[in-house]
């Protein structure tokens, strides 16, 4: 509790004390006496006691002794009253001295937490504000993706219609080694009749030469030498049979290597499409991503919002309730002041 205040009976003790001390009751000697108090109160009580003692002069002394005596007792009874009046002023004031620094630290802290608050958000929007810039490059990169797509469907068309082309080739291939190989086996076909029809005249020959045989020796040697002609001319068919099956096995060979080529091809184009698709796939889950954290940053934004809205109400409340007080305050005071006076 607050110290008492100096009221008017100590003022008017202290200044009879200076008094009867033969010095002149001034405000710096009755507060020197009185060992407290301030100047702004001590100088109007100091003031009313002067007057009264002027009005004291001019009246009787069993009279003033009366008004002596009455005017003690009700400066004891309006000593009391303000006494009491300034405790419940100072009980009430401490309480709401409290009550309006419970209200301030409120404020102060509905203040930091407004700041915080506000850095959070910012923080928040710098977020929301990286994650569409990341949006950004990952709708950048996957329009890159579309475009090397579409090129490696272009790629893809060229490379079946080249694929086309070289079935076509094969085709023609194949129909032209048919067309050999059969003209090939007709060839050998008519080769064969043809050097059998020979080995049968040949044969026909023989035997008309071992008939004609002991014709005579010239006859036998000319025939023999005919006979080595004929196995010559089978061997140079059996050269030429050979020779065109080594260019029927060249044929097969080149076959089986376009056969081979195409389906390499297939299996790169087959890998290709599929990576195309897995890149496709990766970027539509990384932009389904960022749109989720953008959404759930927009929600906590929101938050914050009416978090902040709700601070707001809150310290206008506070500071109503401070105002409040401080009028009640100030109606004390003045009450106080007309106790005083």
């Amino acid at each position: 509790m607050a110290r008492n205040g100096v009221s008017y009976a100590d003022i008017a003790e202290a200044a009879e004390q200076v008094r009867n001390q033969g010095h002149n009751p001034t405000v710096d000697r009755v507060r020197e006496a009185l060992g407290t108090g301030s100047k702004s109160t001590i100088a109007p009580l100091l003031k009313r006691w002067r007057n009264e003692q002027q009005q004291e002069a001019d009246l009787p002394p069993d009279l003033l002794d009366g008004v002596r005596s009455l005017h003690k007792h009700l400066q004891q009874l309006a000593d009391e009253r303000i006494t009491s009046a300034q405790q419940d002023f100072e009980a009430l004031s401490e309480a709401q001295q409290a009550q309006i620094s419970d209200a301030l630290a409120r404020i102060s802290e509905l203040e930091s937490s407004e700041k915080t608050l506000s850095d959070e958000r910012d923080q928040l929007k710098e977020a929301l504000a990286q994650q569409e810039r990341v949006l950004q490059q990952v709708r950048i990169e996957l329009s890159k993706v579309s475009e090397q797509r579409d090129q490696a469907r272009q790629q893809v068309s060229e490379q079946k219609e080249q694929l086309q082309a070289l079935r076509q080739e094969n085709k023609d291939v194949r129909e032209h080694f048919e067309h050999y190989q059969q003209r090939s086996m007709e060839e050998r076909q008519q080769q064969r009749e043809q050097a059998q029809r020979e080995l049968q005249a040949v044969q026909h020959q023989l035997q008309e030469a071992q008939q004609q045989l002991l014709a005579g020796q010239q006859q036998w040697q000319q025939e023999q030498h005919s006979k080595l002609q004929w196995q010559q001319q089978a061997q140079n068919y059996e050269q030429q049979w050979q020779q065109a099956m080594q260019q029927h096995e060249q044929a097969q060979q080149q076959l089986d290597e376009l056969r081979q080529q195409q389906q390499y091809e297939r299996q790169q184009q087959t890998q290709t499409e599929q990576q195309l698709h897995d890149q496709l796939k990766q970027h539509q889950w990384a932009l389904a991503q960022q749109q989720e954290n953008s959404e759930s940053l927009q929600q906590q934004l929101e938050q914050q919002q009416q978090q902040r809205q709700a601070i707001e109400q809150e310290k206008q409340q506070w500071q109503q309730q401070a105002a409040v007080l401080e009028g009640r305050c100030q109606q004390l005071r003045e009450l106080l002041e007309r106790e005083g006076n």
